[in-house]
């Protein structure tokens, strides 16, 4: 039976030092057209991880210091569906028992018995004809991992989203969070969109400038040696914690006027991502960041709208749906009121330590946004100031026109109770009448 033409190429990632695993491993991989990128060191590994998708990662889990295991842990906390197979030296049943409960695929001794490798890969793979297999000269078939991006030096990694990874890197000396698009090339169309719409985010952050607002000072695309195609954006390192750091166990460490004043320097730096005719639509705690001066800054413009975007369709849900406005449940064509709702449920978490909605789908947080209010905040605790309940109901109307109406009368209305916080609603210049409260 003649054997189908191979219609992609397949592609595996060791994670081992060892000579002799590593030339069996390319000789058991080579002939059947498999490609092969080899790895030692573990940052280095994870930037692989994050910005490709590989059909097989195999790890030996004699790695000095624990680092097999660290990085299987690691596996499958941030890439949960990834196929990844331990090897060892040392194989017992006990310890294969405890390492395919962490997650592996399967624990394998060393070397690989080879026909088994084969067996582990896409299973809906035909090796070629021999004829069909390009020259493959013996050098070329197990690559190093990058130890630089763009001439960044990569240190480590910060965090990671649905569209992006962020690493700590140094260029010239200047500290920076590189960020860089992570590969996905199943949906072709999808892909290249989300590639634009990363790449706007680095051209909108290089127009701004506001020291609530994260500085953005490079833009590129660099070519891995792998071949893959990744643009990424430099941005300012910016050291400190997140509002949410500052929520739940640790909400005593900041009392209400210092939260306030923090409120007020964010509304300033949406106020002018708002002039310069974006829409964030992402605001939530994660996302705003506290240096270690007490500046604010607003993260990550990676789902930002502009009035001529085209890059989002009406049926594409983006936000975190506790903290989405009611309009962004129907239709992704919004304007600067839904980051105002936004804000809104933010600072009602991060003042009160308590989701205003709740539900267990997004149906349900749907629901609850679009249909009900969040508890009175006096329900929560009783000496909440009743000026900041208005500026609060001001913000979560669920009519875009009954809301506050610009960022700067939030921040206006905020830097008023911080400066007297003996004020009454009466004193308030610019909070809407709107009270579902009372």
């Amino acid at each position: 039976m003649p054997i189908p033409p191979q219609t992609k190429t397949l592609h595996v990632l060791l994670v081992d030092g060892d000579p002799e695993t590593i030339a069996h491993v390319e000789e058991a991989m080579t002939p059947v057209g498999v490609e092969v990128t080899q790895a030692t060191d573990i940052d280095y590994v994870k930037v692989l991880l994050a910005l490709e998708s590989f059909d097989l990662v195999l790890v030996d889990i004699d790695i000095p210091q624990s680092a097999g295991i660290g990085l299987l842990r690691w596996i499958v906390a941030n890439s949960p569906y990834q196929r990844t197979v331990v090897l060892t030296r040392s194989p017992d049943v006990a310890t294969a028992i405890e390492l395919m409960k962490l997650g592996a695929a399967d624990y394998l001794p060393k070397p690989p018995p080879d026909g088994r490798l084969v067996d582990l890969l896409d299973p809906d793979f035909v090796p070629p004809t021999e004829a069909s297999l390009p020259t493959l000269h013996k050098q070329h078939a197990v690559r190093a991992a990058p130890r630089e991006i763009a001439g960044y030096q990569i240190n480590g990694t910060l965090g990671e989203g649905g569209m992006s990874v962020v690493f700590d890197a140094t260029w010239n000396g200047k500290h920076v969070a590189l960020k860089l698009y992570k590969n996905d090339e199943s949906n072709p169309e999808k892909h290249q969109a989300r590639i634009t719409r990363f790449l706007r985010e680095a051209s909108i952050l290089m127009d701004i400038q506001h020291p609530n607002v994260v500085e953005a000072y490079d833009i590129g695309v660099e070519a891995l040696d792998t071949g893959t195609i990744i643009p990424y954006i430099a941005l300012e390192f910016v050291k400190g914690y997140t509002l949410m750091d500052a929520i739940g166990p640790n909400h005593t460490i900041l009392d209400i006027p210092t939260r306030v004043r923090m409120l007020a320097q964010l509304a300033e730096g949406f106020a002018t991502i708002h002039a310069a005719g974006i829409v964030h639509r992402d605001v939530k705690p994660d996302n705003l960041v506290v240096t270690t001066d007490g500046t604010v800054k607003i993260m990550d413009l990676g789902i930002a709208w502009t009035p001529d975007s085209s890059l989002t369709g009406a049926d594409e849900l983006l936000g975190y749906p506790v903290f989405m406005s009611p309009e962004s449940f129907l239709t992704s064509r919004v304007d600067h009121r839904a980051d105002i709702f936004s804000f809104g449920t933010t600072a009602y978490y991060f003042l009160l330590n308590e989701l205003p909605f709740h539900g267990t789908s997004v149906a349900m947080l749907s629901d609850q946004v679009r249909h009900s209010n969040p508890r009175r905040p006096l329900n929560i605790t009783s000496a909440f100031p009743l000026v900041l309940t208005r500026i609060l109901a001001g913000m979560l109307a669920k009519d875009p026109d009954d809301r506050y109406q610009s960022m700067a009368h939030i921040a206006a209305d905020l830097h008023a109770f911080s400066h007297n916080p003996t004020i009454t609603v009466g004193d308030l210049q610019h909070c809407p009448p709107t009270n579902f409260w009372l």
